[in-house]
């Protein structure tokens, strides 16, 4: 079990499947990944945000 949050878990089987679907659209999960990161620097920005709960569109 892969744990999501305080309490959510993701059992092993999705995320076999989950990985395999991504093969199948060829989906480079780890592009995918890093290009998400760089969405959320933007939205997130630690000098703006870094110890605010407040919503990101606060800090626009």
């Amino acid at each position: 079990m892969i744990l999501v949050n305080d309490s959510h878990l993701l059992s092993p089987s999705l995320i076999i499947y989950l990985i395999r679907l991504a093969d199948k659209l060829d989906i480079n999960l780890l592009t995918a990944a890093q290009r998400k990161i760089e969405v959320n620097k933007r939205k997130y920005p630690v000098e703006k945000v870094k110890g605010s709960a407040e919503k990101y569109t606060v800090h626009v």
